[in-house]
């Protein structure tokens, strides 16, 4: 079996009175890429401004299936007689829904299995890098959960995982008693052991452990290093009124993330050392007794308290790397060969910010995702309560619930994230749907536009009035552009948005719960960037307080005013007077202003200096002439 991307070449059309698609005639551009024996095909991709489709080759195939898509159909060729090609779903913009990792089975006409293969669907937007920082996250992630059950909040918790002082001293020890022999033989003894004794198994499994580290803080480098030049922009704006020890905390947050960011940058350089060594071990295993004596000698054996010290040194190494149970590692296993990778690392990582922001999980999460998962065969509808240690307020992230109306129909959103309000015993839902299309594209827009006019309908429509009536919808994509408000008609204000999240960029995220905490509910005394508590500083008095200032112990800062009378008098009816505006040094959901420490209030698109800012759906700023 091969798979291809091809294009087609006549246009295929449908009609009321032909229940099938014609076939079609196809051209063939070349052979899928493969990375590590898997298949790789990039969605919405063109060819001369053909969109590639994907095609499959097999000899005497009367079917071919394709595990993990609801109603995928494969079409047979009329001018490849080997060729078969992937029908696009009437009511699907791609091929494959989800990002991950699908399996292709051809069989013959007695419904034999004949072959299959392995096909990664990544959409336009993610590479196949991003892909692999998908898995190293959620293995490193899921691995923390069950390592970590009481869920400490490191403020550096990828550099601080591993005592890397400790694992430095092992690894020179090791290779100073391997790497620098004359003669390395390829194993150290014929006897079967329980530890692995080839050198270069054993290189090969510490290089993997490294490697998998450099990608995890390399990842919280690359959104430490955004962060920092964000903050330090924001820092440059001008701040009239009284200071209130914002200077200070500014410069209190800065410093802390600098240290953050050099420890990372000195720990990356470390590691990187490291694997440079360990290649070099396992070149120097892979040479062959003639290129190490000139001869064709054997190697000398390693005497046994050699040969032991070597075993002792690496399983003392590895033991430093935190070890998952079995029954985890398959769970992580049938995790990262998921069709749904990319929505699994978004839940996860919403799980991490609601631990960064004090709310801690009411039962253990890798039990309850093994439990779930064992009982139902899927993650779908499985639940997890954060609850404040404080307020007693509580997060509820839910994945892909099946919601039922009273038609009986179904409503299925990605993601559900509920805010339950101890004080005041309310609660808000908030529905998520995670798309990969690339928006960015001017193609695309309208298809922008279509789904979130889509998400309105099936969850603000179809679910009002009952018990899982939501409070807003928001799209998730990788497409680089975010819009925090995005006016659809008569929603109210904050109903409707979409944001993008990768790998390397997941503070989209933070501002997600933010304004939940914030917004949503009210309540502006959590800290965005560490989940405690802090009064606010009114302005000019208590009483009679129009404007708000929050700092925080960790250095964070933030603030809440009303926007202008002048303004709300003139551009604002009775249901939007006395907008709420909220502002932030680092991750805004208003859009922030180019000159002072100010935002643009959501109702009448002015700053506090009477200019304006209007986006496009996309985001982007809209040229005014006035």
């Amino acid at each position: 079996m091969k798979l291809f991307n091809i294009v087609y070449i006549n246009k295929k059309e449908r009609s009321a009175f032909v229940s099938k698609v014609q076939p079609a005639h196809v051209k063939v551009l070349k052979e899928l890429e493969r990375h590590h024996c898997t298949y790789i095909f990039q969605e919405h991709n063109e060819k001369d401004a053909q969109q590639i489709h994907l095609g499959v080759q097999v000899d005497g195939a009367s079917r071919i299936t394709l595990s993990g898509v609801t109603g995928a159909q494969f079409s047979h060729s009329n001018n490849h007689e080997d060729l078969w090609y992937l029908e696009p779903h009437p009511d699907r913009d791609a091929l494959f829904k989800e990002c991950g990792k699908f399996l292709i089975k051809a069989y013959d006409a007695d419904g034999n299995l004949l072959e299959k293969e392995t096909l990664l669907a990544l959409p336009h937007t993610l590479s196949i890098t991003h892909y692999l920082s998908l898995q190293h996250e959620v293995r490193d992630i899921l691995t923390r959960f069950e390592m970590d059950q009481g869920y400490s909040n490191r403020p550096n918790r990828n550099t601080e995982q591993l005592e890397f002082a400790k694992v430095q001293s092992l690894f020179d020890e090791f290779q100073r008693s391997v790497g620098n022999r004359e003669k390395l033989p390829v194993s150290l003894t014929k006897e079967p052991l329980d530890q692995t004794t080839s050198v270069d198994t054993m290189a090969h499994t510490i290089e993997q452990l490294l490697e998998h580290r450099h990608q995890i803080i390399s990842l919280s480098q690359l959104r430490l290093d955004r962060e920092m030049n964000l903050r330090r922009e924001t820092a440059e704006l001008r701040r009239p009124g009284a200071d209130r020890g914002i200077t200070t905390a500014i410069h209190k947050k800065l410093d802390s993330l600098e240290q953050n960011l050099q420890s990372a940058e000195d720990t990356l350089k470390l590691l990187r050392q490291m694997i440079d060594h360990i290649h070099s071990l396992q070149s120097r295993a892979h040479m062959t007794p003639e290129s190490l004596t000139g001869n064709d000698s054997t190697p000398a054996s390693l005497g046994t308290e050699q040969r032991q010290k070597i075993i002792h040194l690496y399983n003392e190494m590895v033991q430093l790397w935190p070890s998952p149970s079995s029954e985890t590692e398959s769970f992580i296993t049938w995790m990262l060969d998921s069709s749904h990778l990319f929505e699994i690392w978004t839940l996860l990582q919403l799980y991490s910010e609601c631990i960064r922001l004090k709310f801690l999980p009411r039962t253990q999460i890798m039990q309850r995702l093994q439990e779930h998962l064992k009982k139902h065969k899927s993650l779908s509808g499985v639940a997890i309560q954060f609850e404040h240690y404080k307020t007693q307020d509580r997060l509820i992230v839910v994945f892909s619930p099946q919601i039922q109306l009273s038609n009986h129909e179904i409503r299925r959103p990605d993601l559900v994230v509920t805010f339950v309000n101890a004080r005041k015993k309310s609660h808000q839902h908030h529905a998520l749907q995670i798309r990969h299309l690339p928006y960015q594209n001017p193609h695309y827009t309208y298809l922008l536009r279509h789904h979130l006019m889509g998400s309105r309908s099936r969850f603000i429509h179809d679910l009002a009035g009952t018990a899982y009536e939501m409070t807003s919808t928001s799209l998730i994509h990788s497409a680089s552009m975010a819009n925090w408000n995005i006016e659809l008609e008569e929603s109210p204000l904050y109903s409707h948005a979409h944001f993008h999240v990768t790998p390397d960029q997941t503070n989209h995220l933070r501002t997600y719960l933010s304004r939940i905490l914030h917004q949503y509910n009210g309540n502006l005394d959590y800290c965005p960037s560490c989940g405690s508590i802090q009064n606010g500083t009114p302005y000019p008095s208590r009483k009679r307080a129009y404007k708000w200032t929050y700092v925080c112990a960790c250095g964070e800062i933030w603030g809440s005013y009303v926007c202008k009378n002048s303004y709300d008098e003139e551009y604002h009816d009775e249901q939007t007077k006395k907008t709420q505006v909220t502002k932030y040094m680092f991750g805004n959901y208003n859009p922030l202003s180019s000159e002072t420490w100010d935002v643009y209030c959501p109702t009448c698109s002015r700053n506090q200096n009477g200019d304006m800012f209007l986006q496009n759906i996309n985001g982007e700023r809209l040229d005014l002439q006035l």
